[in-house]
């Protein structure tokens, strides 16, 4: 049953992501200042969004049915998005959040107790984005999407999935302690969405930026592996450590950036797990806590530029710190 759903679900989200992106990439070639107002609608609906989508996930306990919604959705508003762009980029983004919450419950619900098969099913996302550009510059019709989104759709509602049962909680914690831990996890994963972006301004051309999302998704998939071998200390707050002295250097190689990022990426699955630690009976709220803190990333991003090399490495600094310490809350 693992083989297959995280196969299935693996592949959706790099097909969903790219279907996303060829919709935002179509009208921001086309206008750049619209193409960004209706990247801010997309994203807030796909990621800020997603805690209101867990939250109702986590009540119906019906993940595979969100996900097919998702699908068709999904399908929907790329039908719509050429003459009627606001509905279609809304309709897009919701599609996309409950997408990700649906299949990342089912993933989930594979083996709770591990972040391996969370960040390998994850770490598809970025190179979906990437087909997604090359589908909108190479003038992909929308009805190849609509086809593949049928046969997605199709294989999800005939593969036997995991039950969505909920976990018990194993760690009872009070209130401080809680919201203390859920907003270092937070911080990390806001830290590791705004470091991608002063991480790019090392890249170059369209071969280096796909040495960048490669290794990025590489980083995802393994990160639980090596989490779950080595531990938090080894397996991922030396090498956090090791990738800002990577950074340091990366204005001298493209490779020192490419690997920096990727070791950056190894957090993803394991601070999603911690969401997951402290939020058993809600993997759906948990998941969209961790998009809404990918989203506040964005925001400031767009908003401030890149941080520069001092502030990204005292960004660094904290995110390791709050891996660090909140890992070692839940698991102490």
């Amino acid at each position: 049953m693992i083989s297959r759903n995280l196969t299935l679900f693996t592949i959706s989200h790099a097909v969903i992501d790219m279907v996303c992106m060829w919709a935002m990439f179509f009208i921001f070639a086309a206008n750049p200042y619209e193409g960004l107002k209706f990247a801010v609608i997309y994203n807030f609906f796909a990621f800020a969004f997603q805690p209101l989508v867990g939250m109702f996930a986590d009540t119906v306990k019906k993940p595979k049915e969100i996900t097919l919604v998702g699908y068709v959705l999904t399908a929907a508003g790329i039908m719509l998005f050429p003459k009627f762009n606001v509905a279609g980029a809304v309709i897009i983004g919701i599609a996309n959040a409950m997408f990700h919450v649906g299949a990342g419950i089912i993933v989930y619900n594979l083996n709770p107790n591990t972040p391996k098969w969370q960040g390998v099913y994850i770490s598809s996302g970025g190179v979906g984005l990437g087909l997604g550009a090359l589908a909108a510059k190479a003038g992909l019709s929308n009805i190849y999407f609509f086809a593949a989104l049928i046969v997605l759709f199709i294989l999800t509602l005939f593969i036997k999935t995991p039950a969505a049962a909920y976990a018990v909680q194993r760690a009872k914690f009070n209130k401080n302690i809680f919201f203390g831990i859920l907003i270092l996890v937070m911080t990390a994963i806001f830290i590791r969405s705004l470091s991608s972006f002063d991480i790019g301004v090392f890249v170059n051309g369209a071969v280096q930026k796909w040495y960048l999302i490669l290794f990025v998704a590489l980083g995802k998939a393994v990160g639980g592996f090596v989490y779950e071998k080595l531990g938090l200390l080894k397996g991922t707050v030396l090498p956090l450590i090791l990738a800002g002295v990577l950074f340091l250097l990366a204005e001298y190689s493209f490779y020192f950036a490419v690997m920096s990022a990727a070791i950056i990426s190894m957090t993803t699955g394991v601070t999603l797990y911690f969401l997951f630690l402290l939020m058993p009976r809600r993997p759906g709220l948990a998941f969209g806590f961790n998009c809404l803190a990918l989203f506040l990333g964005l925001m400031i991003f767009m908003l401030a530029g890149t941080m520069g090399t001092i502030v990204t490495i005292s960004l660094l600094v904290i995110l390791t710190l709050s891996v660090f310490i909140s890992g070692g809350k839940l698991n102490g």
